[in-house]
């Protein structure tokens, strides 16, 4: 009996390492029958479930996905990671809100458990999610939904033009076009070499009137791009406004 015993915990050892080696080299068709006969006899292990749940995620298995993650954080309720992946697979399916609640508790109980500074990798994760989220409320225009998840994604990777620029552009829709010039001219700030944001701080200016500065902001991307074609369109309806030939 204790032979038995024996060969079956090697058997479940060699699944184990077996399935996170090759879960680590990328192999997941291989790696997948190992994590699960693992799991069958030792449903215990969050890092199992949660190497499940990124095989079936990437096989477009989100049902799969999903079930897995949970069980992970069944287990381990701070298993960052685990509620990354869980809140990204619930976005794909269009469960935003579900997401949304689902990394929030994990940060919380992360902090509550001392770990109040986030990974980099995490943050950018998490901001990345709000700017989904963002871009799903821009979608069925709410645009002021959307400047909250940019405005979040923004607090948590400040450096990150792109966001910047997109809730410059969610600022603009909801009609607070003064917020909006504010926040292209941070994004232009951050890198000033982000054509999109001086292109659409150029479209708020213009929106507000002012085209003189609409303008001189289209001319300076032409003057490091004179090839974009957008900024030239658009200066030359501002100098058409100015009574320019």
């Amino acid at each position: 009996m204790a032979d038995a015993k024996q060969q079956k915990d090697e058997e479940l050892q060699t699944h184990y390492f077996l399935g996170k080696t090759k879960f680590q080299e990328k192999n997941f068709e291989d790696a997948l029958p190992h994590l699960e006969a693992f799991s069958k006899e030792r449903a215990r292990f969050a890092d199992v479930w949660f190497m499940i749940g990124s095989i079936q995620h990437s096989r477009g298995r989100f049902s799969e996905a999903i079930g897995a993650f949970e069980r992970a954080l069944q287990i381990n309720p701070r298993y960052m990671e685990a509620a990354l992946n869980l809140a990204v697979t619930y976005n794909d399916v269009g469960q935003y809100e579900k997401g949304t609640k689902t990394y929030q508790m994990a940060i919380d109980a992360a902090k509550e458990g001392g770990h109040g500074q986030l990974d980099p990798l995490v943050l950018s994760k998490l901001a990345n999610l709000h700017a989904d989220l963002g871009d799903f409320y821009r979608s069925i225009d709410h645009p002021q939904d959307a400047v909250e998840q940019y405005a979040k994604a923004v607090e948590l990777r400040p450096q990150f033009v792109d966001i910047q620029t997109k809730l410059g552009m969610a600022l603009r829709e909801a009609g607070d076009l003064n917020a909006s010039v504010q926040q292209f001219k941070r994004a232009v700030e951050v890198n000033g070499h982000y054509a999109p944001a001086r292109i659409n701080l150029g479209v708020s200016l213009y929106a507000q009137g002012d085209y003189p500065g609409a303008g001189k902001v289209w001319q300076e991307v032409l003057d490091k791009n004179p090839d974009n074609k957008e900024a030239r369109l658009y200066k030359a309806m501002a100098e058409k406004k100015l009574g320019k030939k």
